[in-house]
């Protein structure tokens, strides 16, 4: 399963829409008897009022969102008696992963707050956010896989554990840390996601809940920059590692002819 997410798909939209959207036309020939597409909850892009079922409008706003839309239409209708098709619309992840991401809401202000004493706040930070800690991605995926067919096949789950407005976000890290830091709001965001998701499906029908909230995210991360284990680099920024590895191909292109290098 291949997906790619959001920030690098604002400057490298191509690169989004291949691996997120083509699933469609390549899982009939999948050996497996089912499949789970990681999917998110950014194709609903931006509603006011409740929170989002699964069933609610769609208004991707960003090509990374309506790939994921696209995927989800491509693959769900392959759902028969023989093959099992369910999507996982994750909520924005945050938390400590082997190849860590700090391009993400979360994990990106507990950076700045080591690393600056300072939080940064975009768009005046009322716009909220539906968030889900990476393990709790990873078991909802192992929900869905042993759950029997008849509760998941051609079904879509909002995954999350709570909405969130980006402001609070920004307290919630404070308040985790152990030492001061300022938080400083600016007017404007080129992100204009905003809206609230509902993750009662997943409880009603799987009996899934999370268990890691925004707060023990904050805390192992810091806990993994102040030891060390792990740290800021190009890996953990989606659009920076993109743009190394499509340079480093047009290098190695410049440089081998018929498939040798020069």
């Amino acid at each position: 399963m291949l997906s790619v997410t959001l920030p690098h798909c604002l400057t490298i939209p191509a690169v989004t829409s291949i691996p997120n959207s083509r699933w469609g036309s390549i899982m009939p020939d999948a050996s497996g008897s089912g499949y789970v597409l990681s999917s998110s909850c950014s194709i609903y892009g931006h509603a006011d009022g409740e929170p989002l079922h699964e069933a609610g409008p769609k208004k991707p706003l960003t090509t990374y969102a309506r790939a994921n839309l696209a995927a989800e239409e491509e693959t769900l209708p392959l759902s028969d008696c023989g093959f099992c098709v369910t999507a996982i619309r994750n909520a924005t992840v945050f938390g400590l992963s082997p190849r860590m991401r700090f391009d993400l809401v979360v994990n990106l202000m507990t950076l700045h707050a080591v690393e600056r004493g300072r939080i940064t706040v975009m768009g005046g930070g009322r716009q909220w956010r539906p968030l889900v800690h990476v393990q709790d991605v990873a078991r909802a995926f192992a929900t869905v896989i042993e759950a029997p067919a008849e509760r998941v096949s051609g079904e879509v789950f909002n995954i999350g554990k709570e909405n969130t407005q980006v402001l609070s976000i920004a307290y919630i890290v404070r308040e985790a840390l152990p030492f001061p830091l300022q938080i400083e709001i600016a007017p404007d965001d080129p992100d204009r996601r905003d809206y609230k998701v509902s993750f009662a499906k997943a409880k009603q029908r799987l009996g899934f809940e999370t268990q890691h909230t925004i707060s023990d995210g904050v805390r192992e991360i810091y806990e993994a920059l102040k030891m060390g284990t792990v740290e800021n680099g190009p890996k953990t920024s989606t659009v920076t590692w993109y743009r190394s590895v499509l340079d480093a191909h047009k290098l190695l292109e410049s440089i081998t002819l018929n498939g040798r290098l020069l």
